[in-house]
């Protein structure tokens, strides 16, 4: 039978596990992530001198995360994607296969630059408004800012919390890291590009002359407007 430590630990961690899965209001996270924190530390597995140096190990990694998401968040505020959407409907000239691809590419930038959070929270619902305000299957550009926000979050330190984690014990630079993970990211993108086309082939081969009208999502309502 395992010490009642361990089970205290591994009940804690399912714990804030279910919570998440239900995601409730902020205050109820910050209030279970706390009890859980505290009940944990109470087994006495770790030294007060432990738990100082990991708080000291995870604060810079936890103030940048804050800080990019804030950075995000105002992005979305002044409109910065939903401009980038527009120029993606521009682009694609109302051809769901151009228009695929404008997405996929927007989502990869967006992870790398800010963060697949930003990707998740702030980009997709772009997309999916304008999807569904213009009745058109909303499958391949939301299916491409998930898997961007996955695959594309490999290239540089900042574009993953895992990413940040591992740099203190990485012997690799900012620099170093990018240049090690391009190659990597290159043929993830094709695999992924080229799996996406096939899964979504049939919402892709649209005939665009039976409208007139294309993908831009305005600022205020993020829906589709006539060209």
């Amino acid at each position: 039978m395992p010490p009642l430590s361990d089970v205290v630990v591994v009940l804690a961690l399912a714990g804030m596990l279910a919570v998440a899965f239900r995601h409730p209001s902020g205050r109820v996270e910050a209030l279970v992530g706390l009890g859980c924190a505290g009940v944990t530390l109470a087994t006495g597995l770790l030294t007060s001198a432990e738990v100082r140096a990991a708080v000291t190990d995870l604060a810079p990694v936890v103030a940048f995360l804050v800080t990019i998401l804030v950075v995000s968040d105002i992005c979305a505020r002044a409109g910065v994607f939903t401009a980038a959407a527009q120029r993606v409907g521009r682009w694609s000239g109302g051809k769901p296969a151009l228009l695929f691809t404008g997405v996929f590419a927007l989502a990869a930038v967006v992870t790398a630059a800010l963060s697949l959070d930003a990707t998740v929270v702030l980009l997709t619902p772009v997309v999916l408004s304008a999807c569904l305000a213009r009745s058109v299957p909303a499958g391949p550009g939301i299916y491409a800012c998930l898997r961007m926000a996955n695959s594309a979050s490999l290239l540089l330190p900042v574009s993953n919390l895992t990413n940040l984690l591992a740099m203190p014990d990485l012997d690799l630079t900012f620099t170093g890291f990018a240049l090690r993970m391009a190659p990597v990211l290159a043929v993830v993108l094709v695999v992924e590009y080229v799996g996406l086309r096939l899964l979504f082939r049939r919402d892709l081969t649209g005939d665009p002359s039976r409208t007139r009208r294309t993908w831009n999502p305005s600022p205020s309502s993020r829906s589709w407007s006539s060209a």
